[in-house]
């Protein structure tokens, strides 16, 4: 007999062969809920706070989608030590910070071995960055695709993507 629950897809699970079953991001979506709070405090000054906190429920959380994989972090530490490879050359070559009296003093190789261990460490998190931005081109879609087209079953918790035989 045909399910009346009107979520029901039409898709029967492999595993069970219920019929009560929903695309990921459906269950996703239903189990995921925003709320906006905020708070006004008064004491030797007022000050607002306030933000959204997002709740999850455990089948939320399990029929999540794929994440990207962060490359804006990776980036921005990579150019902070080239940065700081930057600072400690032209403080070896220049001399010591103005706080220091001697310009030649012994920080000038402490200085030129900031500059090379920040150059060097530099280029992990640029290739961590690119590493990323390669996954989010290509697996990251791969994966998100395979995502929007899989089904949990309601009844045994299964997770699949349909073929023309189970729909």
């Amino acid at each position: 007999m045909p399910s009346t629950n009107p979520q029901v897809s039409g898709h029967i699970c492999p595993n069970c062969h219920s019929d009560d079953a929903r695309s990921l991001s459906m269950v996703f979506q239903q189990g995921s809920s925003t709320h906006s709070f905020g708070a006004l405090v008064a004491g030797n000054g007022i000050a607002g706070i306030g933000g959204d906190v997002v709740s999850q429920t455990n089948l939320s959380l399990r029929a999540a989608p794929p994440q990207k994989k962060s490359e804006f972090v990776w980036f921005l530490l990579g150019v902070v030590l080239v940065i700081g490879g930057c600072v400690g050359l032209v403080l070896f070559f220049f001399g010591s910070p103005p706080d220091k009296p001697d310009p030649g003093s012994v920080h000038d190789p402490i200085m030129m071995g900031l500059a090379v261990v920040c150059f060097l460490l530099s280029v992990l998190p640029f290739m961590a960055a690119f590493s990323n931005a390669k996954y989010n081109r290509t697996d990251w879609r791969a994966l998100h695709l395979r995502w929007m087209q899989s089904w949990m079953c309601m009844r045994c918790g299964l997770i699949w993507k349909p073929t023309k035989s189970h729909e």
